[in-house]
């Protein structure tokens, strides 16, 4: 072999050495980490090439050694019987069934009152001398003598010239001076009750009826006086006829018998 062979192969002996070193210094870490894997493998007797085991949960069963070394010992409760809730072994069937129930049972029989006897007389009832107040009166004004109807244009004529005013619900009404509070109110006989004030011309019925709540005025005593006089005027204005609440005729008895009623709930209250 001559100089220059053994140059050469001196030259890519030291090449070689030196890229060894390079690989050396650059990959020691990742080749120190794959040796020591190694031989952790090569003791367990693992095969790399096989699956991995799968890795334990850190939320596994209770049961687990690993849980055991990390404090949590004992196993877990198991799972309640049906008779731990409250469920006998014998339930019957018939109370799952939700189409069919057992009926309830019978309540207890009342005891029977004791009868007065003549040491302890019952007390007798107790009475109040205040008398009703009535929820509503009304007197009607119909068509009579041979009239069955009222025309719409005189009815309102005569309503207006009584001092009614045509308002609230499509009817007339009476109100204080103030124009606060109403008194009573005229509806006619016709549902419902209204009066057509833009077609009164072509518009009839065969009466009006007026009616207040005396519990809804501040004077009801008044408030019927009132009532009373615009009935008699409207029926002479029209010539027609007072019925009371029974559809008979208003008489003077009858209208006595209301004012007297009125008067009695107003001195109690």
């Amino acid at each position: 072999m001559d100089r220059d062979t053994i140059r050469i192969v001196l030259l890519v002996i030291g090449l070689l050495v030196i890229a060894g070193i390079y690989i050396w210094g650059r990959h020691r870490q990742k080749l120190l980490d794959f040796l020591q894997r190694r031989g952790e493998y090569d003791e367990l007797g693992y095969d790399p090439g096989q699956e991995a085991p799968p890795s334990k949960s850190r939320y596994q069963d209770p049961d687990d050694d690993e849980f055991e070394s990390l404090g949590y010992k004992g196993r877990k409760p198991a799972t309640p019987e049906p008779a731990a809730y409250g469920l006998d072994d014998d339930l019957d069937n018939d109370l799952l069934d939700f189409g069919e129930s057992k009926p309830a049972p019978e309540p207890p029989p009342a005891k029977p009152k004791p009868e007065p006897t003549a040491k302890t007389p019952p007390e007798p009832k107790k009475t109040t001398g205040s008398a009703p107040i009535p929820v509503l009166i009304q007197v009607s004004v119909v068509a009579s003598g041979g009239r069955r109807y009222f025309q719409g244009d005189d009815l309102r004529d005569a309503l207006l010239d009584l001092d009614l005013i045509h308002g609230s619900m499509g009817i007339f009404h009476r109100y204080d001076r103030k124009f606060r509070e109403t008194l009573f109110s005229v509806a006619s006989l016709v549902e419902p009750g209204t009066f057509p004030m833009d077609n009164m011309e072509a518009f009839e019925c065969p009466g009006v009826v007026l009616f207040f709540q005396p519990d809804r005025v501040s004077n009801p005593i008044a408030v019927f006086d009132d009532l009373v006089r615009t009935s008699h005027k409207l029926a002479n204005r029209l010539g027609g006829a007072e019925w009371d609440e029974k559809r008979q005729l208003l008489t003077q008895d009858k209208i006595a018998h209301m004012r007297g009623l009125l008067e009695d709930a107003c001195e109690d209250s």
